[in-house]
Order: structure tokens, then sequence, then C-alpha cells
């Protein structure tokens, strides 16, 4: 590996986006049509002196996800939301651990196409998860 990349460390990025309208015949809205949703994700990889025996990053993401007004007949239309979410993990030899969090911010939120959401039940708040793996 090169030297300059240890000491920099190494960013990666991505972004996604959906995106969903569609009517039948008679102009009626379709059912169960997701919401728009935009994801995004980064991570920085840290520099490590020795990257053949260990590695580790930090990562961070949202999820906006927005309102669901074109709902057919029987549908509830949603507002929308985003949601915040992050990690951590490191490596060490064949050990691997993982800290990582979804909807950090605990959003009270309903996913358009939950049938919980007719119940008043709302999605989960924030989750947390550690995971500890060995690798062989």
């Amino acid at each position: 590996m090169d030297a300059t990349l240890e000491k920099s460390g190494i960013y990666s990025f991505s972004a996604d986006y959906s995106y969903l309208s569609a009517r039948q015949d008679q102009g009626a809205w379709l059912p169960f049509m997701p919401a728009n949703r935009l994801l995004l994700h980064g991570k920085y990889f840290l520099p490590l002196n020795n990257s053949e025996q260990h590695s580790a990053f930090i990562s961070f993401g949202a999820q906006v996800v927005g309102a669901q007004n074109h709902v057919a007949a029987n549908e509830k239309a949603t507002p929308g939301y985003w949601l915040l979410q992050g990690g951590a993990g490191f490596t060490f030899r064949k050990v691997r651990f993982l800290l990582t969090g979804r909807n950090l911010l605990n959003t009270y939120y309903y996913d358009h196409l939950s049938r919980l959401k007719l119940y008043g039940l709302r999605d989960k708040g924030r989750d947390l998860v550690l995971n500890f793996g060995w690798q062989f």
C-alpha cells in the first residue's frame, strides 16, 4: 500500500435516489407505491500503520423520505421523515468489532408500505447494534 494513503486515509461516499409515479388507466394512483427516497452514505477508512493486520473505519449516513400523498382509494397518506445513522468498525487480525446505529435521533415515523401504520403503530425507534465476529 502507498505510504501517502496510509497517512491520509480513504473516503467513500454514495448517494441513491428512488422515485416512482404511476397511475391506473382510469387515472387513479396505483396502490402501495413507495415514497420518494434519498439515501446518503459516507465512510472514512482510518489510516493505520500496519494495514495488513488491522483496519478501522467510521461511517455516517442519512435517509430522507418524502411525504407520500399519491395514494389509492383505501390508503392512508404518510408524512415525510429523515433518519440519521452512523457506525464504526475495527478489525484486528481475524477479529472484527462493529458498532452501528440507525435512527439515532429517535424520530417517530411511519413507513408508507408498513401495514402497521393502519393501527397507529410507528416504525422502530433508535436501533444500536454491537457485532463481534471472527473470520476464519
